[in-house]
């Protein structure tokens, strides 16, 4: 698969067309050498036929050879006619033997595979060869002999038999036909039948041989032998015969046979032949023309042998015709189909490759020129135009994307813009939040002074008490004194209220300055919560304003609750100051009724000696309340200076953020000229 995948489509659409073509082509040679071999099976089957065809004249030559030459040695005393006819008989066969050589050296190597091996062919042809040798003995008259017994497979020649026994060996090797014309079954079954029928002939003649010997000469047991064995061998034959011939055989073999009435007849020679071990040393009389039976019996085999072999050349023809016409016709079948499927498959890589080298270049014109406006053609219903359609969805969702990308861009570079110009606002309020905490600082500073100066006389309105109030117990001519004392002390404490006014209005000052700041950490806040928004917009990009953001907020949240605890400090103030002034008020009324009393009255010295009592502890709490006003001023001055480190700690963020935004800035005007490079349009 990885090698494939290394391919390229061309290449394998080549491939795939390439290796059913070699398939194809391996079938069709497959196919061919079938055809070739069958049709070389059918060429060398009529060959074989052909074969047969001169092995069965040579047997009924061999079989009335061996009559002749059986007569000449059995015949006594002057044997000239019978020699005479011997030598006559011979020539039939020579000629036969000739034919049959001749057509083996011409169809030597046909003829070797039909006998299966070249020493079976060898073994044939020596066996054609020791007919000399029995004809030698034969002409010396003698029965038998040992003198060719090497040439003769080391055996004794019988002159009486062994042509006979060479006739069956030739008719035996009919069934090598039989068994090459097995390659076909509609040829088998007539082989065999034909087979059958010959080696049923060649018994035929044998046994009328006999039959001859014992008409001619005399009934004896030998004689009476071959009857029955041959006669038994021509039933059994001629069964076998009847076993395998196709119907339109057998149709043959009983005109020529049974409606001839030659079957019928014999038969019942036959079983006159079979008494003749009744008449041993006596002539056998048949009671019929035993001769031209034996001739008709004749013709009828060599008419069914002849008609049967006329039909097997026949079908041999027709099967070479056949397979001859099969091969032709593969031939031009396979040539048309490889053509076919050749063209077929360069239309359909041309179709292919057209549709994928025209996808490959509009892509690449997407890739070199960024023109997203293309598009693939995607018209028809095939997997190139499956895929060019997704390829389009594809390219026009990028489009899509990079439209959107772009508006966004644009959005972003706007909002960082004007973070940008609010962030400079920001620093600003930074600047003037500085100035103003450093104002409230001096006021703070001015107020403690005011303060411990309040602090200061409430401590000297107290003494100024003591004072009159030990006067008083010392001595009434001190009334005067005291008097003038009171009216000190009246004067002193409408200076103490005074001052304590002047306190209440610097804290008014106060409380109008705190709401300064805390209107400038609401803004500041309100800012902060601004940026912390288009920081959220700019996505990514905006993290790092988003954390300088939300710190400037969350010093604002802080500068509003410290501005909040000052002016619950100062509320606490303006209370105790209300409540000095008041009973510095009243201290004054009360003043200017002691000296009322002290003038109207002696009995009015014990209550005002009670009321500097209670002076004396009101300028206690006044003093004490000073006191922890003081203290309050300087916690507020402290908060003061955390509110300027806070406005300076806001500047440098809000410096850190511009910079941040402009570098933000930058960025989307690079992305906007990636995105521009894009036709989108």
């Amino acid at each position: 698969m990885e090698y494939l995948n290394k391919l390229s489509i061309k290449k394998r659409m080549l491939l795939l067309i390439t290796v059913p073509s070699v398939a194809l082509v391996i079938f069709i040679a497959s196919a061919f050498i079938r055809t070739v071999s069958y049709n070389r099976n059918m060429s060398d089957m009529v060959v074989s036929l052909h074969f047969v065809s001169h092995i069965v004249p040579l047997l009924s030559d061999l079989v009335e050879e061996q009559n002749k030459t059986y007569a000449y040695i059995k015949k006594e005393g002057d044997a000239v006619k019978e020699k005479s006819d011997m030598l006559s008989s011979r020539s039939p066969t020579d000629r036969d033997i000739e034919h049959l050589n001749s057509f083996l050296s011409e169809n030597k190597l046909t003829m070797i595979e039909i006998f299966q091996s070249e020493a079976n062919y060898n073994d044939f042809l020596h066996r054609l060869k020791t007919l000399d040798y029995i004809r030698k003995v034969a002409d010396s008259k003698q029965e038998s002999s040992d003198y060719y017994k090497a040439e003769f497979y080391n055996q004794t020649i019988w002159a009486g038999v062994d042509i006979s026994r060479l006739a069956d060996f030739l008719s035996d090797t009919v069934s090598y036909a039989t068994v090459f014309a097995s390659h076909d079954s509609e040829v088998v079954n007539l082989a065999n039948s034909y087979y059958w029928l010959l080696k049923a002939k060649l018994a035929s003649l044998n046994l009328h041989n006999a039959i001859d010997e014992n008409v001619n000469i005399s009934c004896a047991p030998y004689p009476f032998g071959q009857v029955m064995h041959y006669r038994a061998l021509e039933d059994s034959y001629r069964n076998s015969f009847l076993r395998y011939a196709p119907q339109e055989v057998k149709n043959i073999f009983n005109t020529n046979f049974i409606s001839s009435g030659a079957l019928e007849q014999l038969t019942s020679v036959y079983w006159k032949a079979f008494d003749s071990y009744k008449f041993f040393g006596q002539k056998l009389d048949l009671g019929t023309d035993w001769s031209s039976l034996k001739s008709k019996s004749r013709n009828a085999y060599d008419n069914t042998v002849l008609q049967v072999m006329q039909k097997l050349l026949e079908m041999g023809e027709r099967k070479v015709s056949s397979a001859r016409t099969q091969m032709w016709s593969l031939i031009v079948f396979s040539i048309l189909l490889l053509i076919i499927i050749e063209s077929f498959g360069i239309m359909l890589l041309k179709s292919i490759n057209t549709g994928l080298f025209s996808a490959i270049a509009i892509m690449n014109k997407i890739s070199d020129h960024k023109d997203m406006t293309l598009r693939l053609d995607d018209k028809g219903n095939n997997e190139i135009s499956k895929m060019a359609f997704s390829f389009n969805r594809l390219v026009h969702s990028f489009q899509e994307a990079i439209i959107s990308v772009n508006d966004a861009v644009r959005n972003a570079r706007k909002s960082v813009d004007e973070g940008e110009t609010k962030m400079r606002y920001t620093t600003q309020s930074c600047v003037d939040q500085q100035s103003s905490t450093d104002s409230i600082s001096s006021a703070m500073h001015e107020m403690s002074t005011n303060i411990m100066e309040v602090s200061k006389v409430a401590q000297q309105a107290a003494e100024g008490v003591n004072i009159a109030h030990d006067f008083s117990i010392g001595s009434e001519e001190k009334w005067n004194v005291c008097r003038e004392s009171l009216d000190n002390l009246t004067v002193k404490l409408k200076y103490a209220s005074e001052s304590v006014l002047e306190l209440n209005r610097e804290t008014e000052r106060i409380c109008g300055i705190l709401d300064i700041i805390q209107g400038i950490a609401e803004q500041t806040n309100l800012l902060a919560l601004n940026a912390a928004i288009e920081a959220a917009r700019a996505g990514e990009s905006g993290k790092g304003f988003a954390v300088v953001a939300d710190e400037v907020r969350s010093l604002a949240l802080r500068s509003k609750d410290s501005t909040q605890q000052i002016r619950k400090q100062i509320d606490k103030l303006v209370v105790v100051a209300n409540r000095a002034n008041d009973c510095m008020l009243e201290l004054q009324k009360d003043g200017k009724n002691c000296v009322d009393m002290v003038i109207t009255s002696s009995e009015s010295f014990t209550k005002i000696r009670g009321e500097l009592d209670k002076i004396t502890e009101l300028t206690t709490v006044l003093a004490a309340a000073a006191d922890e006003q003081a203290i309050v001023s300087n916690h507020i001055t402290e908060r003061i200076v955390s509110i300027k480190d806070a406005s300076s700690s806001i500047d440098r963020s809000a410096h850190d953020t511009e910079y941040s935004l402009k570098q933000l800035s930058l960025d989307f005007v690079s992305l906007e000229s990636l995105v521009n490079k894009f036709r989108i349009k």
